[in-house]
């Protein structure tokens, strides 16, 4: 069984699975940082400024 060879996924993007597992692991944390960049940008809401502490 011969030895599949990886490459960089700079070489061939669309093939994945032949990806070193270092580009998938930034890949994966590249993602992660993303999307909980994008749900506080969502979900974190603005605090209101009080009437009293705007006057």
């Amino acid at each position: 069984m011969p030895a599949v060879q990886m490459r960089t996924a700079r070489e061939k993007p669309t093939e994945i699975a032949k990806w070193k597992e270092e580009h998938i692991v930034f890949l994966v944390l590249g993602c992660w940082g993303v999307g909980i960049w994008g749900a506080t940008k969502i979900f974190g809401g603005k605090k209101e400024v009080p009437a009293e502490a705007a006057a």
